[in-house]
């Protein structure tokens, strides 16, 4: 296996038989090669978010370990079953961005006075993202909007992105309908905006964030929350109180895991 675990059981990535890390003089890593880089620049990227990096030296190679789990790892074998030539590296990692590609849901959120064209602008927004949403989540607290959710259906058939309706009536504390609406939810993240908001840039802005190794916890901005379900499960939602709250107040540190779109 390329992975490693230490002996607290987490992963431990290696370099040495990753076709992405780059070796001086010495590609094929014979004895005395000495790793000079990354296509993707993982080990430094992960240095600078403050991840442990070990240099390694075995009788062969020189190289780099981190000490967690990087999703740009590729070896030879991986390669041959992609049916990449093992020059064309280029392809090979633009396969391996494909597969990295963040995985999100939509959550529209919306009030009694909600109309069925504000809900539309949000889910236009959405299924318009290069990246598209596993699926989109619909809290619905007006009656009129209930009515009429099989015209809202037919409108998106052809986009082959689910639709889920959650109704949510009454709510006994704020951001209740998000908590509601996150069991439905499929994604890594989700993108919660108020129906009617659009947010042109902040798929895009996660997806490179991610790609260069920061841990997005939370991007916050008025009408928009985008949070990684993990962290949304482990906090307890927004129950007593809102979930980038309880982030903070649980290590000073995680506060740094909060962005806006200016900062991701």
């Amino acid at each position: 296996m390329l992975l490693h675990r230490n002996e607290s059981g987490s992963f431990i990535t290696p370099c040495r038989e990753c076709i992405f890390a780059e070796f001086r003089d010495n590609p094929e890593k014979e004895l005395g090669a000495t790793q000079v880089g990354c296509k993707f620049g993982r080990p430094e990227k992960f240095k600078n978010r403050g991840t442990q990096v070990d240099w390694v030296e075995d009788e062969y190679v020189g190289y780099n370990k981190i000490h967690v789990f990087c999703n740009c790892l590729r070896d030879r074998e991986w390669q041959k079953n992609e049916g990449f030539d093992v020059n064309d590296i280029e392809g090979a990692m633009n396969k391996a961005r494909e597969d990295n590609q963040v995985r999100w849901s939509g959550i529209i959120l919306c009030e009694e006075s909600t109309t069925i064209e504000t809900i539309q602008t949000s889910i236009d927004w959405m299924v318009a993202q290069k990246i598209k949403p596993r699926n989109i989540v619909v809290s619905l607290r007006s009656k009129n909007v209930i009515k009429n959710i099989q015209e809202i259906r037919e409108t998106y058939k052809e986009t082959n992105i689910p639709l889920y309706f959650s109704r949510c009536l009454e709510i006994s504390y704020e951001r209740e309908q998000l908590d509601q609406c996150v069991h439905h939810v499929s994604g890594q993240y989700y993108v919660a905006v108020q129906a009617g908001y659009t947010f042109s840039d902040v798929i895009n802005k996660l997806e490179e964030a991610i790609h260069n190794c920061k841990l997005v916890a939370i991007v916050k901005e008025q009408n928009l929350l985008v949070c990684q379900m993990g962290i949304h499960q482990a906090l307890g939602g927004n129950k007593m109180d809102f979930i980038e709250t309880k982030l903070v107040a649980l290590d000073e540190k995680n506060s740094g895991n909060i962005f806006s779109l200016e900062t991701l």
